[in-house]
């Protein structure tokens, strides 16, 4: 026999259930914004590393990433949450307070339809753009699990040009210091012959807005000269004469150069010394600080590409300068020291990668190298980093991979070499790239000619099966790069 209950105890026991749901969707609810996260990574780089190729790939992978099935990691294996199968979904979409990158534009010159033309790399952006990717995934975790079954990481990608980092040492240089240094530079190895008329003002001369003109077009020329073929130097400072941005920058702010200066000696009132000490300030206040406070110090995460393979085949004087180059700007990542930058501004950057790009121009076998050959070119005398990052850390990637290793026979031997379709040329080659030392070259090894590395241009890739198939754009180490950079955020 069955005793009903009383239509108040039904009440009570639904009343109990509903607080209950309630209380564990409110919980849920508190777990996933506890979890949510919102992440700005920059990828930076100096001159022709592969910045705007680094972006595209990333994207177009990580949209895809969320296709695959159970047990399927694609070209993202390192990448955690594609590892464990915890991603949902992926949505792409434009940052409000930045310009929007490029990326469908971009993503059509690399992945083409089948009978197109051949594929190419986009062309570098010129000024601060970004693009957002937005994670669904399922926590793995605990205490993650414990909170929410789903949330959302939000990742700001975020390109700005390399050469803008060139300027941050400024801050901390005065007009005199600086033109010192310039001048040492612009008087040795092929600077010496490729310096313009700049170099011979003198500054004692009335100045004019005119006369200040015509030496910023001078210098500028200077600088591009020096940053293109055959030199391929990178100390071009001010970096931003060469990339003013979105055209929104008073060029007139950009008119100083170096003058040799009489040690100790006053500037003339209306000399052409005091006006460019005073645009040299006034560039400072203007462009360098608001970059540093308003773009740079507000990145979580930055990715620093340096085209390391570049520098080793245009020979010592471009390898030397680039090293002068990362070695420079190393101090503006720095947290927590008395420096200037972070006496002036809090930056809030807690990791740091150095990647050296192009890895697939050389075979699986030397990736190691490369790393610790990126490594050495960045450390002082005694093998220190002059770094203070919370972390920091070196790594050899390719944004695509436009090679495959392969394994044959030479004099008897089985050794490693490359197929891939070279730059200007119609049918894949197979050759031997070389090695890649773990430290930095010899004069040996410079005299030996032993850095003879062949650019590629992108495997054909058909648009329609690479989205049909979730197979994305091959690559060597993005996934690793983006487990190092966004990792920790996934739990």
């Amino acid at each position: 026999m069955s005793i009903d209950k009383p239509a108040n105890d039904n009440l009570l026991d639904q009343a109990g259930r509903w607080l209950v749901r309630s209380a564990d969707d409110a919980l849920r609810g508190l777990g996933e914004r506890v979890l949510r996260r919102r992440l700005r990574v920059a990828a930076t780089g100096l001159s022709h590393a592969g910045k705007t190729v680094f972006m595209t790939a990333l994207l177009h992978n990580l949209r895809l990433a969320a296709r695959l099935g159970e047990g399927q990691a694609g070209h993202l294996p390192f990448f955690e949450p594609v590892a464990k199968a915890a991603l949902d979904d992926v949505t792409l979409s434009p940052l409000d307070d930045l310009p929007i990158f490029p990326f469908e534009a971009n993503w059509r010159r690399i992945v083409v339809p089948a009978g197109g033309t051949p594929p190419d790399f986009p062309p570098s952006t010129t000024g601060v753009t970004g693009f957002g990717a937005a994670l669904r995934y399922r926590p793995q975790g605990f205490w993650g699990r414990q909170l929410s079954g789903s949330t959302t990481v939000t990742i700001e990608m975020v390109d700005y040009p390399g050469e803008w980092l060139l300027d941050l040492p400024l801050l901390e240089l005065s007009y005199a210091d600086w033109s010192a240094a310039a001048l040492r530079l612009a008087d040795s190895g092929s600077r010496a012959r490729i310096a313009g008329e700049w170099r011979s003002l003198d500054a004692n001369m009335l100045a004019t807005e005119a006369l200040l003109e015509s030496a910023r077009l001078s210098f500028t020329g200077y600088l591009a000269a020096c940053r293109a073929a055959p030199h391929h130097l990178s100390h071009v400072q001010p970096g931003r004469f060469l990339n003013p941005g979105d055209g929104t920058a008073d060029l007139s702010a950009f008119r100083f150069c170096p003058l040799r200066l009489a040690p100790g000696a006053t500037a003339k009132f209306g000399s052409l010394a005091e006006a460019m000490a005073q645009r040299f300030e006034r560039y400072k206040i203007e462009i360098v600080s608001p970059f540093y406070r308003d773009i740079f110090s507000r990145f979580d995460r930055q990715l620093v590409l340096v085209d390391v393979i570049g520098a080793l085949n245009a020979g010592p004087e471009s390898f030397h300068d680039m090293r002068r180059a990362l070695r420079d700007v190393l101090p503006s990542f720095n947290r927590g020291n008395d420096s200037l930058l972070a006496r002036l501004f809090s930056s809030r950057t807690e990791k740091v990668l150095f990647a050296a790009t192009k890895a697939d121009h050389v075979t699986a076998n030397q990736f190691h190298n490369l790393r610790l050959l990126l490594r050495a070119m960045m450390t002082d005398h005694t093998g220190a980093l002059p770094i203070a990052a919370d972390e920091a850390d070196f790594a050899a990637l390719s944004a695509i991979k436009c090679t495959t290793n392969r394994r044959v026979m030479y004099q008897g031997q089985q050794i490693t070499v490359l197929e891939g379709i070279i730059r200007g040329r119609e049918e894949p080659e197979q050759l031997y790239p070389g090695e890649i030392p773990e430290h930095l070259p010899t004069e040996e090894d410079w005299r030996s000619e032993r850095f003879r590395f062949y650019d590629f241009r992108p495997p054909d890739l058909d648009a329609e099966s690479a989205n049909a198939t979730g197979r994305g754009i091959p690559h060597v180490h993005l996934d690793r790069a983006l487990q190092f950079l966004t990792g920790d955020l996934f739990w």
